[in-house]
């Protein structure tokens, strides 16, 4: 059984804690090909899409389709040596999976230990970003000393409606984050969310990027493929956009290709994305340390 405290016995406001998460590993993987349909998912996402008045993207079932499961299976090996006990799991992700079922369940069959396992959707491009800070709350309150969080775009889109630009995956990726109490690569923490209305999101990361430079440190901003259009001049002393096509995982697969330069200076990143839809702004930051001066 899993208890949770109401917020108002819990002691600070909902969303206002800031809790900083150790981060022992990140990586990225793109995966092309995969496997074709199994003749129960012609019967899924058919009654799946009639459900909502659509009918299935001709073609749709003629094809390849990289599943949440089959970038998890992946993953996993990439993670060692923290890759087989988790006190908690999250999948954050923009698009919708490629077959039916719930993929975090494949790890509770291949891992040794994992916790309580979450998914997040339905979030736009603020998807990992509620996922961190679903983490960062299992670590204060739940006592969770290790976590995994994957990120994840995929490519094949069942029906033929036009999709968002913003929110289009036009290839498979995920992103692996290990965090916990023992991390020693850098300090992630996830910042509350802002509501913004789009005019303002600019000026409003104007303001917050001022006050993480209060203190003279040098900041680079990766900013998400949401924010891109609504960036301020000037916002950090290094920007750096992230590219269409992957919503949920391209900011942070720039993460992944930084972390090493960065770490070597001991650079503070800030990861930002906004989501017109919610009106949300959504910020992290990353807090390298040199390489050998520890956390």
């Amino acid at each position: 059984m899993y208890v949770a405290t109401p917020p108002e016995c819990a002691g600070a406001r909902p969303g206002t804690e800031r809790t900083a998460l150790g981060l022992a590993r990140v990586e990225y993987q793109e995966f092309d090909g995969g496997g074709g349909f199994q003749p129960q998912d012609r019967i899924y996402f058919s009654d799946l899409m009639a459900a909502y008045g659509r009918t299935v993207r001709p073609g749709y079932f003629d094809g390849t389709r990289v599943t949440f499961r089959d970038m998890a299976e992946g993953m996993l090996p990439r993670l060692l040596p923290h890759h087989d006990r988790f006190d908690l799991a999250l999948l954050a992700s923009v698009t919708s999976d490629a077959e039916a079922g719930r993929p975090l369940c494949y790890l509770a069959h291949t891992l040794s230990h994992i916790g309580l396992a979450y998914g997040v959707a339905d979030q736009g491009a603020g998807s990992a970003f509620t996922a961190l800070r679903m983490a960062a709350a299992g670590v204060r309150q739940d006592g969770a000393r290790s976590v995994l969080l994957l990120m994840m775009d995929q490519a094949a889109v069942p029906h033929a409606d036009p999709v968002p630009g913003r929110l289009a995956a036009d290839r498979n990726a995920v992103v692996a984050l290990v965090l916990g109490t023992e991390g020693d690569l850098a300090s992630v923490t996830p910042l509350p969310a802002v509501r913004v209305a789009p005019g303002g999101a600019g000026e409003r990361l104007r303001g917050t990027l001022a006050s993480l430079r209060a203190d003279g440190r040098p900041l680079t901003l990766i900013a998400g493929p949401g924010l891109t259009p609504h960036l301020p001049d000037h916002p950090a002393d290094e920007v750096v956009t992230a590219p269409g096509g992957r919503p949920c995982t391209a900011a942070w697969s720039l993460l992944a290709r930084g972390l090493p330069a960065w770490r070597a200076v001991g650079r503070r990143v800030v990861l930002a994305d906004y989501d017109p839809d919610f009106s949300r702004l959504s910020l992290c930051t990353v807090d390298t340390a040199r390489v050998g001066t520890g956390p």
